[in-house]
């Protein structure tokens, strides 16, 4: 014990002579700060400029190849625009022409409701918006067409004393069947199978013998009661080409409106009780 005592003793001493020997000023090591440039021969730092350099050239290269590019798609369009549409060589009578018949026409003219193209005839036949697409819903028929566009299209109906020819780009089987006028509907009115002609993502045009498609919103088409507690609900129709609806019942009345008859597959009593909650 002893011992140990005196050796603590000589270091405590030892400790406090080197420290009164150095002057009582702390010993304290600066990092050297080299960068690592410095470092590095001076080829290699030569070598990444270079690279850098080159980086930076090809990414000027890029976006001016990639403004090129736009520019000649934008003068490639504006040149599609301005192209005169080209006329088919007369080679069919309008006599010759029988409903359903299908031809290989050329837009000529474009108008808002519509689009007057030339199959070959005297006079150039007139496509409704509401035939240019099948599945879908077209506002103006600019926005599916342009001047001098090839289409095919079908001969929707004739009249050579008139000079009137009405074409089709959709298949006869999805056109008006009826001509009944909307006045001769009523209000709440039941019909019977009835087939869907076209549908859009939020409704679908239903032939019901008048002489415009009548109107069936997706929140009109109603739901079936669910078969178990926690089943999902399905529609009570499923809207595609082609379907027959069973029953439906007309539940808004136009005639001087395009859209003016509207049905729907509900009951007058749910229409009712769905509005009056």
């Amino acid at each position: 014990m002893f011992l140990i005592d005196v050796l603590l003793c000589m270091h405590v001493v030892t400790t406090r002579g080197l420290h009164h020997q150095l002057g009582g000023s702390k010993l304290s090591i600066k990092k050297n700060s080299i960068s690592d440039s410095d470092l590095q021969p001076e080829e290699w730092r030569q070598n990444r400029e270079a690279a850098r350099a080159r980086r930076l050239k090809h990414g000027r290269n890029a976006k001016i190849e990639k403004r090129q590019a736009l520019l000649a798609a934008q003068q490639e369009f504006r040149k599609q625009l301005r192209r005169k549409p080209e006329y088919k060589e007369r080679c069919v009578e309008l006599e010759q022409l029988t409903v359903g018949d299908w031809f290989d026409g050329v837009v000529r003219k474009l108008r808002p409701h519509g689009a007057y193209v030339s199959i070959g005839t005297e006079i150039d036949g007139f496509v409704h918006v509401k035939d240019l697409r099948e599945n879908e819903f077209v506002q103006r028929a600019e926005d599916v067409l342009f001047l001098g566009q090839e289409i095919r299209v079908c001969v929707k109906g004739v009249d050579p004393d008139t000079k009137r020819l009405s074409l089709s780009a959709v298949a006869l089987d999805h056109t008006l069947t009826g001509d009944k006028a909307i006045s001769s509907f009523t209000l709440n009115q039941r019909l019977t199978n009835v087939r869907i002609m076209r549908v859009t993502p939020y409704a679908a045009f239903v032939d019901v013998g008048a002489i415009i498609p009548a109107y069936l919103h997706v929140t009109d088409v109603g739901l079936l009661p669910r078969k178990r507690i926690g089943a999902p609900r399905v529609p009570r129709v499923q809207l595609q080409p082609g379907i027959i609806i069973p029953e439906c019942w007309i539940s808004y009345l136009d005639p001087e409106s395009p859209r003016g008859l509207r049905i729907s597959c509900l009951t007058p009593e749910e229409r009712s009780v769905s509005t009056n909650p």
